[in-house]
């Protein structure tokens, strides 16, 4: 037996662990649901910039959560990715038959984008060659042979102030010149005859040339050295001379011997501003007067070049216009050559240079062979998308658009964005049309890709104002990719040609530095700034080396040297800064190679805007990074413009500093939360006018502050605009911020709705020697940071992810509880340091009697029944019980305990009014009847969810139950009220005219109350109905309506109403009324449909003519047999007991007066006593009548009414039997005929 015992009590004791174990073995969660400890929620869907997947945590179903808190972190959303279209994409790339028509053209027959079927770059097809040199020498070369030993050749480029010659080019700025900035050729080669020739390209006539006008014309201006006697009629000799030379020959090669060069005259008939005499003369003889001097060898003796000067009275800047007729050598090939002779003429007796201070030779510009290019034409690029290949889309917008395009000053390459579903011009998040952009870098980061989820790029080609040059497009990238394919005008001392950078090896460098127009100042800067963090670099370095590149990059003071194809990290690269917005990079070779690219694959960081985070996703935000001034989570570019009487701080992206007397000022706050770690930060400054008065190099000296410590920033001198590039690089805004951050002098300054700590910054800006009242404009700052915040207690994490159990579906095993995230920007954030403890044991019920959809304020006492058990294997107990409601609209929260009983924690807004409960004992806890109603205060509301919770007296708050009341269209909570049907009808009951009516005294008014969209009538307490009368007040200047009630009641149960008004025996002739719902307060009241015509009172008026006399009958007669009825003497009145002999065609006519409204027929019901009485006693009861309406014969004021019936089954009857009739009829208003009655 003790043996039996002892096995006994072990198996006691084995059950009792059995039973223990569950309730000591609650879980410790320290991963999200995906497994890791750490999550990145990305917000890149426009549409609703949410994430409620990324963060989500598994809990165990049926456990109280004990505990819980998570990091939360402001790591941004780093993307990267792009698509290069150009000629290597795809064959035929622009050709819309050939790439699914996403491409189209404004006119593709004035368009060059395919040779043959090789894609070419995209260009305003040329019919031959034109140019207006405009950044482009267009293949003229200086030919002059032998070289000059002294002085300059033909040279290409810009003349500037009219210094050389008087108006510069003849149109843009750059254009040919012999010496182009030598105002004297005379004295070039050492002062022995030269001459300088200029090479044309090829100019192809032969009979496959598409050229239509085998003509050259071009721009010309010279002014070539002049003799001239003294005197008022001086004798002028023309030196030297300018002309155009020209060979042909059947092929592209020109043989000297068989193609020698020769001279060609100008047609002069269709050339204008020079003429013969005036810059086009004669060649004579040596020192022949008014001609060119024989020593001219170009040209032969009688023949004509160009002398002397093109400036006259008609042609005051001097640039004629000249043609050369090729016609006469079509079939050929043909190279032009542009020659200035110097002959080194001593002027003779008499003579002297008449105009040797202003020689500058001969300048050629716009020169064209063939039609003249169309003045613009478009290409279209359709349906891009914000994201690669269906890959993760851009957080904002579209990213970068890079074009590669050679452009002039006239030939001029624009961008249209365009929505692709309208074809209207793309509106930016800021207002701002994307149309006319130009240049080679633009962001898209503003386009809102929900509003536009596809966009088309218009590339608006522009020829120029003289029509001669087209832009070259060679290709586009749009997403993260920038750099250059070496198409486009560099600076460098080897410069690419035709797509290629020749490297020489050592010591030759080719320098890449993206420039983007900073929209913070007006106007724009330019800067090497873009306008998202830079978080990694990889450099695509496309060449034909054996050996690899180098390439060095230079960030924020910061250097590295990189290798081709490998992605760098900031934050983690050595040499490389935690952050920047710009760079500089430097490709360089040991040997000579060819370069085909240099490109750099960008991620950019991407800080999202007001910031919520809701555990649970359940609508009630736990962390809201959201006052205006905050900017960004990770990234502050606003500075304090203002706060509010609740301490919000609201944002500006500029502030202007003003100077006082004492010579400094503070200003430009902003603010950042406590404990973050400064990546990077700048701020410029623009339209500066503090600047010393004494001294033109000094400016000021500025400060950071942060309470009253403070950092220098050094001195600025007197410039009027700068930016953080252009400041000393003592001048560390990043190591000041970090300095005052850290420092445990400068004080918390706000404390948000989170608890989360704020530190205010502010310049200090000195200048002693200035004036009081300078301004300074301080635009862009950009401060991006690391910051670490938490959700805990504070932040009721626990408590919410319990609630987010709740509301699983899940009854077993775990429940997702969702972490929603929202913004109203593209970006991200990061979770990390999860710690969730829970326990089994505390369970609650709870269920909503009656299951209705919604909780309205229509006076209905609301029940929900929750039951509490604390299990005492736990060793506590129940202790309080809790009922929360949550919505968008209201919290509430009502609680029980055996020691306070019933009370309201939340209701401060008065949304439900607790009635009478109840509260019974069960098994380990409580069963709670919750009674209430709800007020109209509780405004709309799509979803209610009510949490029933306990508290166990060991302090854990058991897992609540949920009830969730969503119904189909919303309208959880609806306490909007208004009139849904209304109808006015007369004592017949006949409805009337809303805008005509007509009635009696008793006027009765039908219709229905309900709350806005269901079909649930508001609490009849809460409202009246009213009748109001209009009048007019003729006691002031312009007489004014006035409406005066005349008759109320409260509302209906149901919200039915059947209300007959009386409007008193002296009430007569045409009134005016409305009926109104009045009293309703909380919600609004609702406008009646437009079918009812309301008002702005929400009233619906409705007229009533009034008529209070009633139709009087005047003889009932009937016609004496079957006889004449239109003789009066016929008919005999009826009266009691008259005998009529039956008939089966009986006639009555009944006489009828009124004032006013006759009806139009009266009925008459009669009673055959062998027909119609059925129970044969005699008697004519109600229900034994028949009835004939009799017409009226329109008279007035006394009509006949006239019908007839059959009472021919009384016929022979015995007894005799009788005929028992009485009449009914109405007038318009309702008024009754008194016309007897039944019986």
């Amino acid at each position: 037996m003790p043996n039996e015992n002892q096995r006994t009590k072990i198996a006691l004791f084995l059950v009792m662990l059995m039973i223990l174990t569950p309730l000591a073995s609650g879980a410790s969660i320290d991963n999200f649901s995906s497994g890791s400890d750490e999550v990145d929620v990305l917000l890149n869907d426009a549409s609703t910039y949410s994430n409620n997947v990324d963060g989500s945590i598994d809990l165990p179903v049926g456990e109280s959560i004990t505990g819980a808190s998570m990091a939360v972190s402001s790591d941004p959303a780093v993307h990267g990715a792009h698509t290069r279209i150009d000629t290597e994409t795809m064959p035929r790339v622009w050709n819309p038959n050939f790439n699914g028509q996403t491409t189209s053209f404004s006119v593709v027959e004035e368009f060059q984008f395919e040779d043959g079927s090789t894609s070419t770059p995209v260009s305003l097809k040329a019919e031959g060659i034109l140019t207006d040199f405009e950044g482009d020498m267009a293949g003229f070369m200086d030919g002059t042979t032998p070289p000059l030993q002294s002085g300059a050749p033909w040279e290409h480029g810009s003349l500037f102030g009219g210094v050389v010659v008087p108006s510069n080019c003849a149109s843009g700025s750059d254009c040919w010149g012999t010496g182009l900035y030598d105002n004297d050729y005379t004295d070039d080669n050492n002062g022995a005859a030269f001459k300088e020739m200029l090479l044309s390209p090829t100019l192809d006539l032969t009979s496959s040339s598409a050229v239509k006008d085998p003509s050259v014309y071009f721009d010309s201006f010279h002014q070539l050295m002049t003799l001239a006697t003294s005197g008022t009629n001086p004798l002028y000799r023309y030196a030297d001379c300018a002309y155009v030379e020209m060979r042909y020959s059947p092929t592209a090669f020109f043989d000297p011997a068989v193609s020698p060069w020769e001279h060609i005259d100008i047609d002069i008939q269709n050339s204008s501003g020079i003429s013969f005499g005036s810059g086009y003369y004669q060649v004579g003889n040596q020192g022949a007067q008014s001609k060119i001097d024989g020593r001219c060898g170009g040209v032969s003796f009688n023949d004509y070049a160009l002398a002397g000067t093109s400036i006259s009275a008609f042609n005051q800047d001097g640039w004629s216009n000249i043609k050369i007729d090729l016609s006469d050598f079509g079939g050929n090939y043909i190279e032009l050559r542009f020659v200035l002779e110097y002959n080194d003429v001593t002027p003779g007796n008499g003579y002297n240079i008449y105009n040797a201070t202003s020689m500058p030779g001969w300048y050629i510009d716009n020169f064209r062979f063939g039609s003249t290019l169309p003045q613009s034409g478009w290409m279209g690029v359709r349906n891009i998308l914000p994201n690669v290949q269906g890959g993760e889309n851009h957080p904002n917008g579209y990213g970068l658009l890079t074009v590669e395009a050679e452009t002039t000053a006239t030939a001029v390459l624009s961008i249209d964005v365009l929505d692709s579903l309208t074809g209207q011009i793309v509106t930016d998040n800021n207002g701002n049309a994307m149309s006319g952009l130009v240049g080679p870098i633009h962001e898209l980061w503003d386009i809102n890709s929900s509003t536009y989820s596809t966009i088309d790029l218009k590339f608006n080609f522009d020829s120029g104002p003289d029509q001669l040059s087209t832009p070259i497009l060679h290709g586009f990238s749009i997403g993260s990719r920038i750099g250059t394919g070496f198409n486009q005008s560099m600076i460098s001392a080897n410069p690419p040609v035709d797509g290629v950078w020749a490297a020489q090896g050592l010591g030759d460098l080719m320098m890449y530095n993206p420039i983007i127009p900073d929209h913070s100042y007006n106007p724009p800067m330019d800067r090497s700034h873009f306008s998202y963090p830079i978080s990694s670099i990889t450099p695509v370095i496309q060449d034909d080396c054996a050996e690899a590149p180098e390439i060095s990059l230079a960030m924020d003071g910061y250097g590295a040297t990189l290798e081709n194809n490998v992605k760098y990290t900031l934050g983690e690269t050595t040499g490389l800064p935690d952050s920047t917005f710009g760079f500089t990079a430097v490709l360089s070779y040991q040997n000579p190679c060819n370069v085909g690219g240099m490109w750099f694959d960008l991620e950019f960081a991407h800080h999202a805007e007001q910031i919520q985070i809701d555990v649970a996703d359940d609508g009630d935000v736990e962390y809201a990074f959201t006052e205006p001034a905050f900017d960004m989570f990770g990234r502050q570019t606003k500075f304090i413009s203002s706060k509010d009487a609740n301490d919000v701080h609201y944002g500006t992206h500029a502030r202007t500093l003003t100077l006082g007397l004492s010579g400094s000022v503070d200003g430009g706050e902003f603010m950042l939360p406590v404990g973050a770690t400064i990546q990077t930060a700048q701020v410029g400054f623009d339209n500066n006018q503090i600047v010393s008065t004494t001294n033109t190099n000094e400016g000021f000296t500025w400060k950071l502050m942060s309470g009253l410590e403070e950092v220098s920033l050094g001195e600025i001198g007197n410039v009027t605009r700068a930016s953080s590039e252009m400041y000393p690089e003592e001048m560390n805004l990043t190591s000041a911020l970090n300095t005052l951050m850290q420092s445990t002098l400068t004080p918390t300054a706000h404390i948000d709705a989170n608890g989360n700590g704020w530190k205010k910054f502010r310049f200090s800006i000195e200048s002693l020697n200035a004036t009081s009242g300078s301004t300074i404009d301080l635009v862009g700052l950009d401060v991006v940071y690391d910051v670490t915040q938490y959700l805990s207690t504070n932040a009721n994490f626990a408590k919410e992810l319990a609630q987010g159990v709740a509301l699983s579906s899940a009854t077993t095993g775990y429940a997702t509880v969702p972490i929603g995230v929202y913004a109203q920007s593209g970006g991200g954030v990061s979770f990390s340091s999860l710690s969730v403890s829970t326990s089994p044991g505390y369970a609650t019920t709870a269920s909503l009697v009656g299951n209705p959809v919604g909780l309205y304020p229509n006076g209905e006492i609301y029940e929900i029944i929750t039951t509490h058990t604390v299990s005492s294997l736990t060793g506590s107990a129940f202790q309080e019980a809790t009922l929360v409601f949550e919505s968008a609209t209201g919290m509430i929260e009502l609680s029980y305990s055996d020691l306070n009983g019933f009370i309201e924690v939340e209701n401060s807004n008065n949304y439900i009014t607790l009635q009478s409960s109840s509260v019974a004992d069960i098994t380990e806890g409580k069963e709670i009847t919750w009674r209430f109603t709800v007020n109209n205060v509780w405004e709309d509301t799509q979803e209610v969810r009510i949490y029933a919770g306990q508290t166990a007296n060991n302090g854990v708050n058991g897992l609540p139950d949920a009830i969730v009341l969503a119904p189909v269209g919303g309208n959880a909570v609806e306490n909007d009220a208004g009139i849904t049907s209304f109808e006015v009808l007369n004592e017949e009951g006949v409805s009337q005219d809303l805008d005509a009516g007509n009635s009696n005294r008793y006027v009765r008014m039908t219709g229905s109350v309900r709350l806005e969209s269901i079909d649930v009538a508001p609490d009849p307490l809460s409202y009246f109905t009213v009748v109001e009368e209009r009048s007019i007040n003729s006691s002031g200047e312009t007489p004014v309506f006035e409406w005066t009630e005349i008759a109320n009641q409260t509302g209906t149960i149901g919200g039915d109403f059947d209300w007959t008004m009386d409007l008193g025996p002296t009430t007569a002739g045409e009134h005016y009324y409305r009926f109104r719902l009045t009293g309703y307060e909380g919600g609004d009241t609702v406008c009646p449909t437009s079918v009812y015509r309301p008002d702005d009172a929400c009233a619906i008026p409705f007229n009533l003519t009034i008529d209070q006399f009633a139709p009087e009958l005047v003889s009932v007669k009937v016609l004496n047999g079957q006889v004449d009825p239109n003789y009066e003497s016929n008919w005999r009145s009826l009266v009691d007991d008259t005998w009529v002999i039956p008939s089966n065609n009986q006639y009555i006519k009944v006489g009828v007066t009124d004032f006013q409204d006759l009806p139009a027929t009266i009925n008459l019901y009669y009673w055959v006593e062998y027909q119609h009485d059925q129970n044969l006693d005699g008697v004519a009861d109600e229900s034994e009548y028949a009835m004939v309406s009799l017409t009226s014969d329109g008279a007035y004021p006394t009509a006949n009414y006239t019908g007839n019936y059959n009472d021919l089954a009384n016929q022979e009857q015995d007894p005799v039997g009788r005929v028992s009739m009485f009449l009914e009829g109405f007038d318009l208003a309702g008024n009754a005929i008194d016309g007897g009655s039944f019986g």
